[in-house]
């Protein structure tokens, strides 16, 4: 992976963070834990950043894919999945 990539994908998850904080008031980290309890669904979370891009952004059906593609993985990354 080059630097452009790289950051990229930083650009994404910096994103997907900024709607945790402004939707559910709390850290990544701690929207992680909540739902590996069960106390938060990883697919209501994720739907909720799809209306947050498309309601705060002005970007592209490709932009807006890439970036729910990449807070997914990231989200499966911490097993956080049903």
């Amino acid at each position: 992976m080059n630097k452009a990539t790289a950051y990229e994908y930083f650009l994404r998850l910096d994103s997907f963070q900024d709607f945790v904080v402004s939707d559910y008031e709390t850290t990544l980290d701690n929207i992680i834990t909540k739902m590996k309890e069960g106390s938060e669904e990883p697919y209501n979370i994720l739907s909720g950043y799809v209306i947050y891009l498309q309601t705060n952004y002005d970007i592209s059906t490709a932009t807006l894919k890439a970036r729910i593609i990449t807070a997914k993985n990231f989200l499966e990354y911490y097993d956080c999945h049903n």
